[in-house]
């Protein structure tokens, strides 16, 4: 299978997107944004796969984090698309 290694930094988050469907790693979790309300960004959590071409907000422990790439049906229903 292919790898996409994420390296989240000491503060606990990183950020990313993903050029195909990536499964989650334990002790990961992962936030789409839903929308804005009031100037803030709203964040949606991603309980399964994550889908491509989505900005994602990654929350895990310091380190490197292995997502494996595999293809499903599921769309981008995010409005922070890479193709923005």
């Amino acid at each position: 299978p292919t790898i996409v290694e994420v390296e989240v930094t000491d503060a606990g988050y990183a950020t990313t997107y993903f050029d195909t469907y990536v499964s989650i790693p334990s002790g990961v979790k992962v936030y789409t944004v839903k929308g804005v309300e009031d100037n803030r960004l709203t964040l949606a959590p991603v309980f399964g796969p994550v889908a491509p071409n989505c900005g994602v907000l990654i929350e895990a422990s310091e380190g490197t984090y292995s997502f494996v790439a595999y293809w499903v049906t599921t769309a981008c229903s995010s409005p922070l698309k890479r193709d923005m």
